[in-house]
C-alpha cells in the first residue's frame, strides 16, 4: 500500500524538542502548525505496511509525546495550565471505523492513551484530546463534511469551556465527550 505523506518527518529525538522549547525552530514552528500529517490511507490491520505505521506512529504520538514534554515546564507555569492532543473519532474504539484507516486509527488510539496517561501524570494541568472534526482539508479533502473555519470555532470554544475534571477526556469539535 502506498502512503500519502505530507509535510516533513519530526524529529523524533527528545533532546531536540528539550532544547527547541522557547526557540522557534523550523520543525516547532511546523509542528504547532500542524502540517506533520503521515497517512497509511486505507491500509487495514492485515494490509499495513510497518513502514508507514512506523511513520504514522512517531507523527501522532511520539511527536505530540515529545512536544508536551519539551513545554511541560512551561504549561505548569502559565495561568490556563492545558494541553489539546489534537485526534481523530477514528481513534476511538467504541466509534467502530471498522478495519481502515490501521496505521491512522491504531496512531490515534495510541495518542487517546497518552493523553489519558499525561493527565493522570499531572494532575494539575488539564489534558485532553481533541477532535475538530472532519474538515476541507488537504487531508480531509473538499468532500469533508466541514469547512476549517467550523473546526478551528469548535476547537477554541471547547478549549475556552474546559474545567480542571475534564482533563484525561476525549471532545470533538462540537464540545462533546467522544467514547474511547
Amino acid at each position: 500500500m502506498g502512503a500519502a505523506h505530507r509535510g516533513h518527518q519530526p524529529n523524533s529525538d527528545p533532546e531536540h524538542w528539550r532544547s527547541s522549547a522557547g526557540v522557534r525552530s523550523p520543525e516547532t514552528q511546523a509542528l504547532c502548525r500542524g502540517i506533520s500529517v503521515a497517512l497509511g490511507g486505507a491500509d487495514t490491520a492485515f494490509s499495513m505496511d510497518g513502514d508507514v505505521l512506523q511513520k504514522t506512529f512517531v507523527t501522532n504520538v511520539v511527536g505530540p509525546a515529545y512536544v508536551s514534554q519539551a513545554f511541560v515546564d512551561r504549561v505548569e507555569k502559565s495561568e490556563k495550565k492545558t494541553i489539546v492532543n489534537i485526534s481523530s473519532t477514528v481513534g476511538s474504539i467504541a466509534s467502530d471505523f471498522g478495519a481502515a484507516p490501521a496505521s491512522y486509527g491504531i496512531s490515534k488510539t495510541a495518542l487517546n492513551m497518552l493523553t489519558y496517561k499525561q493527565a493522570k501524570e499531572k494532575p494539575d494541568i488539564t489534558v485532553i484530546s481533541m477532535c475538530p472534526g472532519w474538515l476541507q482539508t488537504d487531508m480531509g479533502g473538499q468532500n469533508a463534511m466541514h469547512p476549517v473555519s467550523v473546526g478551528v470555532a469548535g476547537v477554541l470554544k471547547t478549549i475556552s469551556s474546559l474545567k480542571s475534571g475534564d482533563s484525561g477526556k476525549f471532545f470533538n469539535f462540537q464540545g462533546e465527550n467522544v467514547p474511547w
